[in-house]
């Protein structure tokens, strides 16, 4: 255990992407928190590209036994929640060829994740739970709320969708065993910075608190979630599950 800026108690486990996974509490408080990881590693380039298997990977359940084997305790799943084609209509069935062209959440409110997209990421998880792993998911790539301005007096339309998306998920995984954790976003960037990323993270986390009130759930700091982004994270108080997240790609 060793003390950062803004004298955060933090214990580190490093992903295959070099990301620093810290674990935090409140400025100037001293307790452990819950952080059940080790060893975790990034299975980018699958679920968050435009079509699983775009970028060249396909997850497959024989890939989580080798990780295992390799003394490895969690996986990092990054998700594409929101699209990266115009929007469409819904196919029926998930299909993981490049041109399915399917959208993963609707833009708009009730801002409805595709059912067919939640049962493939279903699928993933319980291979890696069935593989002896725990699990860290997230919102990754989430481009349309980096670009859409904040609005001071409220919650913009892409701010209520990600809070949206939380609230969809808590309660979707909110019977899953503790080694499910959660990643409400990852490395924010462009407009997504400051005040405008703390309100919008803890709305999302007073979601997930509603239906997950022990899950671990990770926080990220602005600037592409770097070690400078820490000194503008605000953290709940009084919440020992709550983890901050250092992303560092040095040396």
């Amino acid at each position: 255990m060793f003390a950062i800026r803004k004298r955060l108690a933090v214990g580190i486990s490093i992903t295959s992407a070099m990301a620093l996974m810290v674990s935090a509490v409140a400025a100037g408080d001293y307790r452990q928190v819950n952080f059940p990881v080790e060893n975790c590693i990034n299975l980018g380039s699958g679920l968050e590209s435009p079509e699983e298997g775009q970028w060249g990977y396909n997850i497959k359940q024989e890939h989580f036994g080798i990780i295992r084997a390799k003394g490895f305790d969690t996986v990092r799943i990054p998700v594409k929640w929101t699209k990266w084609v115009p929007e469409g209509v819904w196919q029926p069935t998930y299909n993981p060829s490049p041109l399915s062209h399917f959208n993963r959440s609707l833009s708009q409110a009730p801002y409805t994740i595709n059912p067919a997209f939640l049962s493939r990421v279903d699928e993933v998880i319980s291979w890696a739970m069935q593989a002896g792993l725990k699990v860290v998911v997230n919102v990754h790539h989430f481009d349309e709320l980096e670009i859409e301005p904040a609005n001071p007096a409220t919650y913009n339309n892409q701010e209520k969708r990600l809070i949206a998306i939380w609230k969809q998920l808590g309660e979707h995984y909110r019977n899953m065993p503790s080694g499910l954790m959660f990643e409400i976003i990852n490395e924010p960037k462009g407009q997504f910075q400051g005040e405008y990323l703390n309100r919008t993270q803890l709305a999302a986390l007073a979601e997930i608190r509603k239906t997950n009130p022990t899950r671990t759930v990770i926080l990220t700091g602005d600037q592409t979630g770097g070690v400078p982004g820490i000194d503008n994270l605000r953290l709940p108080p009084n919440d020992l599950n709550v983890v901050a997240s250092v992303h560092s790609y040095t040396p």
